[in-house]
C-alpha cells in the first residue's frame, strides 16, 4: 500500500514539474513576443521623428498584463525632454477612447446605439435630423451624421488656425459651450447612417 501511494506521488510530481515546465515555456514565448512588440514600437517612433514632422512622442503598450511606456525625442538645441509632466496632443486617439466608453456604456445598458443624440443634449437641436431621422449615437460613432458642411464654421476656422500653428503661443479662445452653441444651427442635408464622412464632430 505505501508503495502505491509513494509511486502516485511521484506522478503526481512529475505532472506538476511538466505543468511548470510548459507554463515557463509559454512565458518565455510571451516574452519575445512582447520584446518583438518593444522593438517595433521603438523603430515605429525613431523612423516618425527622422520624418521631421513631429519633435517628441509618448508611446505606451498594454498586453496580458504588461505593460511598456517610453518617451522619444528629437535631439535639437531647443529640446524639451519629455516626461510625465508634458501634456501630449493625442488628437484622433480620443475617438478611440470614445468608442471604447461608449462600447462599455452600452454593454451596461446605459445607452443603446439607436439612442437619438438629443436625448443627451440639453437645448433646442431639432436642427439634428434630416426628413424626420435622427442622428444617433451609432451615427455619430460612425462618422455618418449627415452634416451639409464636414464641421460648424467657428469650429472649422479654429481647426484651420491650429494646423497653421498660430494658437502655439496663445490660448484657444473656443470652449465646449462654444461647440454646442454652434451645434444649434448646422445644417442635414443627407440622411444619418447613409453617407460616410470622417470628421473631428463625429465621436
Amino acid at each position: 500500500m505505501k508503495n502505491i501511494i509513494a509511486f502516485l506521488f511521484a506522478i503526481l510530481l512529475l505532472g506538476c514539474k511538466q505543468v511548470d515546465k510548459k507554463e515557463e515555456k509559454h512565458n518565455l514565448q510571451q516574452d519575445k513576443v512582447f520584446n518583438k512588440l518593444i522593438t517595433s514600437i521603438d523603430n515605429y517612433a525613431n523612423e516618425t521623428l527622422e520624418h521631421g514632422n513631429i519633435n517628441t512622442i509618448s508611446l505606451a503598450i498594454y498586453k496580458e498584463g504588461k505593460v511598456y511606456h517610453n518617451y522619444y525625442s528629437k535631439k535639437s538645441d531647443k529640446q524639451v525632454n519629455p516626461s510625465d509632466d508634458i501634456h501630449f496632443e493625442i488628437a484622433s486617439i480620443t475617438k478611440v477612447f470614445t468608442g471604447s466608453l461608449v462600447a462599455k456604456a452600452v454593454l451596461e445598458k446605459k445607452i443603446k446605439l439607436e439612442d437619438d443624440i438629443r436625448l443627451y443634449l440639453k437645448g433646442d437641436y431639432s436642427n439634428l435630423e434630416f426628413q424626420g431621422t435622427p442622428i444617433t449615437i451609432k451615427d455619430l460613432l460612425t462618422y455618418t451624421l449627415g452634416f451639409k458642411d464636414r464641421r460648424p464654421p467657428k469650429f472649422d476656422q479654429l481647426w484651420n488656425d491650429i494646423s497653421k500653428g498660430i494658437y502655439e503661443t496663445k490660448p484657444i479662445e473656443y470652449s465646449v459651450n462654444d461647440f454646442l452653441e454652434e451645434l444649434t444651427s448646422v445644417q442635414l442635408d443627407k440622411k444619418p447612417g447613409t453617407y460616410y464622412v470622417y470628421n473631428s464632430v463625429g465621436s
